[in-house]
């Protein structure tokens, strides 16, 4: 029986599993994630996680006329009932790393805490929203994150940091926030960023805790939607955010869920704030997509390179958490929240962190440094991924569904990823989810695909596959300069094998 919290006639079951491994294992620096409620109660229209709220859905009515705790409990499996984690069972992690024997649904998890991984805060549910305010669960393990000196980053909107008693628990603290702005425009932020302060609130915030806080900060202007934001808004923004104490910027575009007719009435009051379609411009500015769609490289270029450029003059870390352009990135995580050497160093004294470095990101960092990049150098930091995926059915997109269960069930996390290298088809691989910056060249001594880097001229240019492939293909003229490749081919195994002998 899960313990209740129950506050001013709110109630609160904790029996909600958190901390887990992120369902982008595949391209993010700090895999270790964790929320302690179950839902957020900002609901922005753009939210990636509100897809997976509304195939969970019961009516509103239904859960008001719950009153009873156990009532509540056999709602629980639903997100509109609130839930949250139970903070004795999380310490437990931090505090039996050493000396439980764990299964392997946790392994992973204590594998990341045994190397001093950050806690990514904020995956699906913002921090400091108001159940937070209400339930208080987050407030109980700041005191223990902060007595144990924990590096933790917060992804966050909310602005209840600055208040008493959360800024007493963190001052001085081994934290950093992740402040998101998608917007300068007070009026559009209002149907983009619903039930949330102002986009110079958050500003505020952020220089509150980087000022009297003594804290971190970064710009997490993200997602980039096209009419509530211009390249030049997004510049000015990176200005703005450093002269508030930020140190770095990570940014992505917005992607549209077009499944769940829930979604699609958040879309037409998107489309209201900007003047135009959202929905009908990334039908046609996503060819050859359906589902979940993402915008072309020629609309990305023109905000992610200048803003770039601007993140460079300031001297501030800058990460792309998208497909297209992380070889823009100055940093290994697409979070824009630690320098490469704050793993082997100490740093306002605190200790030194782990940031894996076994994902497409940090490829394609390599791939633009070197112009070449093998498995070998990408896997040396995956010994927290040797676990057997059996169990971990957590894990999205590789235990899923009966195939894919049967496909990974004798695998580690590692040899999973492994095999979507090795497959420059899948849609994971370096080659397709980067956009075809990094394309296959042949194999290696061990058998493992190696990845080279296409510069900018070639991808202007049009490039062969491998070095075997006709140099005739077709070129993309002044659209592939501006950063449009087209969307990368299927790789013929024929190649791979010619390359090998």
């Amino acid at each position: 029986m899960p313990r209740v919290r129950e506050v001013d006639g709110h109630t609160c079951v904790m029996d909600y599993s958190s901390p887990r491994i992120t369902a982008e294992y595949y391209e993010c620096g700090l895999p270790l994630t964790f929320d302690q409620y179950n839902r957020c109660a900002f609901n922005c229209p753009y939210c990636f996680s509100a897809f997976f709220a509304v195939g969970h859905s019961v009516s509103s009515a239904a859960v008001k006329g719950v009153t009873s705790s156990e009532g509540i409990k056999n709602l629980s499996k639903y997100r509109n009932a609130v839930r949250s984690v139970d903070p004795e069972r999380v310490k437990r992690y931090w505090l039996e790393a050493e000396t439980r024997r764990w299964a392997y649904t946790d392994l992973m998890i204590v594998n990341l805490i045994r190397r001093r991984t950050p806690v990514h805060w904020g995956g699906l549910c913002d921090p400091f929203d108001p159940f937070e305010r209400r339930f208080k669960v987050g407030l109980e393990l700041l005191h223990f994150f902060r007595a144990l000196d924990w590096p933790v980053l917060f992804s966050t909107k909310g602005t209840l940091m600055t208040e008493s008693p959360w800024s007493d628990a963190m001052a001085g603290g081994n934290f950093r926030f992740q402040f998101s702005i998608t917007t300068l425009d007070p009026a559009k932020a209002k149907v983009n960023d619903s039930g949330v302060v102002t986009p110079q609130a958050r500003l505020d915030a952020m220089r509150f805790v980087t000022g009297e806080m003594g804290c971190g900060a970064v710009l997490r202007l993200r997602p980039i939607v096209p009419g509530m934001i211009s390249p030049e808004e997004c510049c000015e923004l990176i200005r703005l955010a450093h002269a508030a104490g930020a140190s770095g910027v990570s940014t992505e575009f917005f992607c549209l869920e077009q499944r769940g007719l829930e979604n699609r009435a958040k879309y037409e009051r998107m489309s209201a704030a900007v003047g135009f379609d959202i929905y009908e411009y990334y039908r046609r500015e996503s060819p050859g997509q359906s589902g979940y769609l993402r915008l072309n490289r020629r609309v990305k270029a023109e905000y992610f390179v200048p803003m770039a450029a601007e993140a460079a003059r300031l001297g501030m870390r800058f990460s792309v958490s998208d497909m297209h352009f992380k070889e823009l990135g100055t940093v290994s995580g697409c979070c824009g929240a630690y320098w490469d050497d704050e793993g082997g160093q100490t740093r306002d004294g605190h200790a030194g962190v782990f940031v894996n470095r076994g994902t497409i990101t940090y490829a394609h960092i390599l791939g633009k440094r070197n112009g070449v990049v093998h498995w070998a150098e990408v896997a040396e930091t995956l010994g927290w991924a040797d676990v057997p995926l059996t169990g971990n059915g957590n894990i999205q997109g590789l235990m899923s569904d009966g195939i894919k269960r049967a496909q990974h069930r004798y695998q580690t996390l590692t040899e999973a990823l492994r095999s979507q290298w090795n497959d420059p088809n899948s849609g994971k691989s370096p080659y397709r989810y980067g956009g075809g910056r990094l394309y296959p060249d042949g194999l290696d001594e061990g058998g493992d695909v190696v990845y080279r880097y296409r510069s900018d001229d070639e991808m202007a240019a049009g490039f062969p596959m491998t070095a075997d492939e006709p140099e005739d293909e077709p070129s993309c003229g002044s659209a592939c300069a501006a950063g449009a490749a087209p969307e990368p081919e299927v790789v013929p195994a024929s190649a791979l094998v010619r390359s090998r002998r």
